[in-house]
């Protein structure tokens, strides 16, 4: 086989999809040493670096800086150029995204991380909302749809009943630098670095509404009243859409002087950051898989996470489960956990054990896997 796959996200600042793809490809490339591989990508900001790693006997490179808007206008409006155009002679183009370029004889895939756009419209931007008409064309032209969870699996099903049979589960990896191994040296400077000497709940995510971080923001300001015990609020992550009103409720909080903004960090700085954490805390309204929860649980850090869409999937029995909608509910659970070192060490043990079924080499075989399922049926 020759599969194309779609390295546009693996970006010098990564987010979640980014991070998806970038470990199921260390997967691939550590299991398949037969098929052949074209790593594709679009993007002004690929983190090269990085790619240059994958390339070996069985892999090649193909790498083209065209903004990603203008990619998806030509391919959504025009359906055109043939990706076959640029490839040659493909069997597979692995999307890592719900977005699928124009194909000739290639089978497609396409991946759908979560369908937060249509749950939650209000919260996202109109701009997201209107790539609905061609998520919706690239589901009907997909040959198989990856989803990191059966909460996204029925997700997709609700609203486009006829992809049941195109769908397939993988459980995608985390970067193996999330660890509880501690690196004491390094650990310590990033403290120093931050200013973090008293103990701090974390939270990692992009800063949009649909993480609820407002809610997160009062239930803070509850535990701090109850609570005596010193505390931070460590906020952690790039600005994403509808902001503005986030940044207000920290400026606005009667807590401010505890809340810490410290926006993207890399990677390595991260891992620190998670360590370092007292807990962590992720009251995400919806999340079609929730990587810093699994971040968080393979660093050892106990978690407080919602008991809604994949989060309860992903880290039931591992973490505290709380209603994101419910302020006393998430300040009552930080207060107890603040309060029970016992409890602390019991999540952080769960957390360890239960990402170990969140492997890349799983994840590897089950892609590898829908390839060949692909391709059997041409025969």
């Amino acid at each position: 086989m020759k599969i194309a796959f779609d390295i546009s996200y693996i970006q010098q600042k990564k987010a979640g999809i980014g991070r998806a793809a970038l470990n199921l490809l260390k997967g691939l490339m550590n299991i398949d040493q037969i098929n052949e591989y074209i790593l594709h990508g679009w993007s002004y900001s690929l983190d090269i670096e990085t790619i240059k790693i994958f390339k070996k006997h069985n892999v090649q490179l193909s790498l083209l800086k065209i903004p990603g808007n203008i990619k998806r206008f030509y391919w959504n409006q025009f359906r055109t150029p043939n990706i076959e155009y640029f490839l040659k002679s493909i069997n597979i183009f692995h999307s890592s995204d719900p977005f699928l370029p124009p194909l000739h004889t290639a089978k497609g895939i396409i991946t759908i991380h979560d369908l937060a756009y249509k749950k939650y419209p209000h919260l996202l931007q109109k701009q997201v909302i209107k790539w609905d008409t061609y998520i919706f064309k690239s589901i009907q032209r997909a040959n198989a749809i990856i989803t990191p969870s059966n909460q996204s699996r029925n997700d997709i099903i609700e609203f486009f009943p006829s992809t049941a049979d195109k769908i397939r589960v993988v459980h995608f990896p985390i970067e193996p630098i999330f660890t509880n191994i501690p690196e004491p040296n390094y650990d310590s400077l990033i403290k120093s670095k931050y200013n973090l000497d008293i103990p701090f709940i974390l939270f990692v995510g992009t800063i949009e509404p649909r993480k609820n971080l407002v809610n997160l923001i009062k239930a803070f300001e509850m535990f701090q009243h109850k609570h005596k015990f010193p505390l931070q609020l460590v906020i952690c992550g790039k600005p994403g859409w509808l902001y503005r009103d986030i940044f207000e409720a920290i400026k606005q909080s009667s807590r401010v002087k505890n809340i810490r903004y410290l926006n993207y960090l890399p990677e390595k700085e991260l891992a620190s950051l998670y360590r370092l954490a007292h807990y962590f805390v992720y009251p995400s309204l919806y999340e079609g898989y929730g990587f810093p929860v699994l971040e968080a649980m393979a660093s050892g850090t106990p978690v407080i996470t919602s008991s809604t869409s994949s989060l309860k999937e992903i880290a039931e029995g591992a973490a505290i489960l709380v209603d994101p909608t419910n302020i006393d509910e998430l300040a009552d659970s930080m207060i107890k956990l603040s309060e029970n070192d016992s409890r602390l060490d019991e999540l952080s043990r769960k957390g360890l054990e239960r990402i170990k079924l969140f492997n890349s080499a799983t994840a590897a075989k089950q892609v590898l896997n829908i390839y060949k399922q692909l391709m059997d049926k041409n025969k």
